[in-house]
């Protein structure tokens, strides 16, 4: 009888861990310095990242920029066209900033926001021109083939530069494998260079993705079958007992 109450309890325990596996609290699981060490003009590497995602997470230049530094910014490019009718244009233009989040096996990822934060100088990690019409930023999935926006934001200003943003995803996203994402930046250029900035001491990071990475819920038919099996454990030890 005591053994098949342990297995009893080892089994109501088995299956309230799975609620207790999903719970983490929200803060940055990638993010990006911008220092000359992990950064070129076309790609930068992750300087932070959650320890259940694939390292490391790399942002690219698109196509429709030609890398190039403006006022020290140490990733980024110039283009010459006008992007500026928004996300479709963006992507077909090439005006965008690439990446890809996988997580680890049994993991998954919730996105809720990214942000360029304030630098310890007060200036924006960012830098886009304000032009007419200003800029517009959305972020796009593979998962549609970018065709639709996760969510979009309009840069405050400081001074020309639209520097500090966040992003709000218009829903929390949910990935359990790997899944890329692009930043499209739809701006009329001209020439213009958009770019980020590494910070000095005390260092800060120039774009950060907000969220979460916890175990993957499992199937309500694994977590039946699971049930199922304890149970047949019990009654097994139940019925040696009584032999």
């Amino acid at each position: 009888m005591l053994n098949s109450k342990r297995l009893l309890v080892a089994a109501t325990l088995s299956l309230g861990s799975f609620g207790l596996a999903t719970a983490a609290q929200a803060g940055v699981i990638v993010a990006w310095d911008a220092q000359p060490a992990n950064t070129s003009l076309s790609s930068a590497t992750s300087s932070t990242i959650d320890a259940n995602l694939s390292a490391p997470v790399v942002l690219s230049l698109g196509s429709g920029f030609t890398a190039n530094s403006y006022n020290s910014s140490t990733f980024g490019g110039y283009s010459t066209k006008d992007t500026s009718s928004g996300l479709g244009s963006a992507i077909s233009n090439g005006t965008y900033w690439e990446f890809t989040i996988t997580p680890a096996t049994g993991y998954q990822v919730q996105i809720d926001s990214l942000v360029v934060p304030a630098r310890y100088d007060g200036q924006g990690g960012l830098y886009v021109w304000q032009g007419s019409p200003a800029s517009t930023i959305n972020l796009a999935s593979s998962a549609d083939s970018y065709a639709s926006s996760l969510g979009s934001v309009s840069p405050t200003t400081s001074g020309a530069d639209a520097a500090v943003w966040t992003l709000t995803l218009n829903a929390p996203l949910t990935i359990s494998s790997a899944e890329t994402f692009r930043i499209a930046i739809s701006e009329n250029y001209g020439w213009k260079t958009v770019g980020l900035y590494p910070d000095s001491a005390p260092l800060r990071n120039a774009l950060e993705i907000n969220g979460t990475v916890t175990a993957a819920v499992p199937e309500p038919s694994s977590i039946v079958l699971l049930g199922l099996g304890s149970l047949g454990l019990c009654c097994v030890a139940r019925g040696r007992k009584r032999g």
